[in-house]
């Protein structure tokens, strides 16, 4: 294995006193909204194999230095497990409605629609 290269100084060095780096950029991330499919309540709407956790966010970029002017994006980020793609085309494609198989349902405690 190689070494891993050190830094000539180190980072309370490059700083100007105050622990800030004279390098680099500020970045900022703030949820504004999570979507969690593997909620509890979402059973009924959703099937397990198809859930996503959905988080959109705001993004915001600023480089160090006089006059900078910071960059923000509105951004949309979804976590799915390694079969989720394939679970969601198939529902689509089926046109199933997870309703319809709701562990309410299946029991037999909930009237059907």
């Amino acid at each position: 294995p190689k070494a891993v290269p050190q830094p000539a100084q180190s980072i309370a060095e490059m700083s100007d006193g105050d622990g800030e780096a004279r390098f680099g950029h500020v970045v900022s991330f703030r949820a504004l909204r999570i979507v969690n499919d593997f909620h509890k309540d979402m059973a009924s709407a959703v099937y397990p194999r198809a859930a996503r956790l959905l988080v959109i966010a705001c993004l915001s970029v600023m480089p160090r230095g006089v006059g900078a002017v910071p960059v923000q994006q509105l951004v949309q980020i979804e976590v799915l497990l390694p079969s989720t793609m394939e679970a969601q085309w198939l529902i689509e494609y089926l046109q199933l409605d997870p309703s319809e198989f709701a562990p309410e349902r299946q029991l037999g405690l909930a009237e059907p629609s």
